[in-house]
């Protein structure tokens, strides 16, 4: 009798705890509205110790991924990165300059990887051009020789209306960088932006275009300084010359 007692205490406590932690799984997985903008403004403000003044969008980039740019007292136009997890919206990441930088959600996953920006108009760009490069190079060994083409692909964003935004990668770029991948699947050090080999030097570059087309320094947006308040994996996105386009 008694060991009938301990078998049901046993299953018990099994059963709540299966309940327990299909409940958190259920909670973490459905996140709570995003907090209203005085709320948000408040606590970027406190983690940057700036003076937030306008929270330009909230823009989602999935349920629980959230980027918000924004206008600094000191006119500053800035980026937080918003994640929900263990129940609240947490902001990982405040970045005080609005240059190109790419968020990973999830580190070794492209398809995941977002472009984001926040340009101050002052600096008059129109217009993004985005470019995924590679250049071309020749490697071999004693018995393979192998020549590697030069990548030039450009993906254009509008930024004559809205100077700032969040976009995945365009879908071409994503089969270039699996087919990558796939080519070096052999090798454990595959990285979007660095290599040790020979095949794997493919980085995402940005060019501001004026109203005319023409290149346009924007030096009212690289200047700041990042606060990283939580895990957070981000790569900057560097300008290119456009002398070294072809």
């Amino acid at each position: 009798m008694l060991q009938k007692k301990k078998i049901a205490l046993l299953l018990s406590a099994v059963i709540i705890l299966v309940i327990i932690r299909a409940g958190y799984m259920y909670l973490d997985h459905h996140p709570k509205p995003f907090p209203s903008h005085e709320a948000a403004v408040g606590e970027m403000g406190r983690s940057n110790k700036n003076v937030i003044q306008e929270i330009l969008e909230v823009i989602h980039i999935d349920d629980a991924h959230v980027v918000v740019p924004f206008v600094s007292e000191n006119n500053e136009y800035g980026i937080g990165l918003w994640k929900w997890e263990v129940f609240s919206w947490k902001l990982k990441k405040i970045e005080q300059r609005g240059e190109p930088f790419l968020w990973k959600l999830k580190e070794k996953d492209p398809s995941s990887h977002v472009l984001i920006w926040n340009m101050n108009p002052s600096g008059q760009i129109s217009a993004i051009d985005y470019y995924l490069m590679r250049e071309r190079s020749y490697y071999g060994t004693d018995e393979h020789n192998t020549y590697q083409p030069r990548i030039q692909l450009k993906h254009r964003v509008d930024a004559s209306t809205k100077s700032y935004g969040a976009i995945q990668l365009p879908e071409v770029w994503l089969q270039l960088l699996e087919d990558e991948r796939a080519a070096n699947r052999s090798s454990e050090s595959f990285s979007l932006f660095s290599s040790f080999s020979p095949r794997s030097s493919i980085a995402i570059n940005w060019l501001p275009r004026s109203a005319a087309g023409e290149f346009v320094f924007p030096k009212h947006t690289v200047n700041g300084g990042s606060y990283v308040l939580s895990d957070v994996s981000t790569s900057p996105v560097y300008i290119i010359d456009p002398h070294d386009l072809e």
